[in-house]
């Protein structure tokens, strides 16, 4: 959402997209980079806010991508959860936010029992939004609060898919040859997704120097930045393919007009999000087992 924005999205592996002036498209760039600064140097409070507010967008732009087939979705317990889950997670310790994770998906369960206007297939979009993005921007803000851990563990979400990224699209560019899914977006090649395997692998390096400045207690080794970054150059180009797929599924290009010449908040967290797993897991893996 942030990172990702300073590059334009950098979308296609092959070719650079649109012709939105480009002053326009990095001052926007430039203020989204600098709100995840402030993410960082102010702490929980300020990401839950920021990350409240994105889910809420989030929660509209999906809305309206499946609007654009017709399905109208019971969206009052997704709403719910996405205004109300950086205040649950300040509150509730460890995953205990959870709870109110599930309780709001069993009431879209039972609103489609008791609604016989509701479809089975509305239900499940609406569970869908419920995981993603919700789930994943609260495990997102979830790292963000781990204690010690918490700037590396975001920097790293967010600095791998984007360097991924950022190389794909110039090796795409330079050398691409061979399409990588052309079904789902016919610019992304093999060659860039190579590179974006390479790129994500830098940043965990990077990152792994970086955390010094501000950790304290704690420091995640090489070899765990080293894994992540791997990962994350893989799950982030599934995550920017899920993405594409809900779009031309919806025959929609944007999720939403809200930056302009970089979309909407989903078209720059698509990467990201898929990302979230990855750092949670392998951080939680190394405090239980490293």
């Amino acid at each position: 959402m942030i990172f990702k924005a300073a590059t334009g999205g950098l979308g296609g592996y092959n070719q650079p997209e649109g012709n939105v002036g480009m002053l326009q498209r990095t001052l926007i760039g430039v203020l989204l980079v600098g709100l995840f600064v402030a993410m960082l140097v102010f702490g929980p409070a300020v990401q839950a806010i920021v990350f409240t507010v994105g889910g809420i967008i989030a929660v509209h732009e999906m809305k309206n991508a499946f609007s654009q087939k017709g399905y109208k979705l019971f969206l009052v317990p997704v709403y719910a959860f996405a205004g109300l889950f950086g205040l649950w997670q300040l509150l509730l310790p460890g995953l205990g936010w959870l709870l109110p994770f599930v309780v709001l998906t069993l009431i879209i369960m039972a609103e489609h029992v008791l609604n016989v206007r509701r479809t089975l297939t509305e239900c499940f979009l609406s569970m869908v939004i419920m995981v993603y993005p919700l789930l994943l921007l609260a495990l997102l803000l979830q790292l963000g609060l781990m204690e010690y851990l918490g700037i590396t563990a975001l920097l790293l979400a967010f600095a791998c898919p984007l360097l991924g990224d950022t190389l794909a699209y110039f090796v795409g560019s330079a050398i691409g040859k061979r399409p990588l899914n052309p079904k789902i977006s016919p610019k992304k090649t093999v060659e860039g997704s190579i590179a974006s395997c390479f790129g994500s692998m830098l940043a965990g390096i990077a990152v792994y120097f970086l955390q010094f400045i501000w950790a304290q207690e704690l420091i995640l080794p090489f070899w765990i930045c080293l894994i992540i970054g791997l990962l994350c150059g893989f799950f982030g180009q599934v995550g920017d393919l899920f993405a594409s797929s809900i779009k031309r599924w919806a025959q929609i290009k944007d999720f939403s007009r809200l930056l302009p010449g970089h979309g909407g908040v989903l078209d720059r967290v698509d990467s990201v999000l898929f990302c979230v797993p990855v750092v949670y897991a392998c951080t939680m893996l190394y405090l239980f087992f490293g």
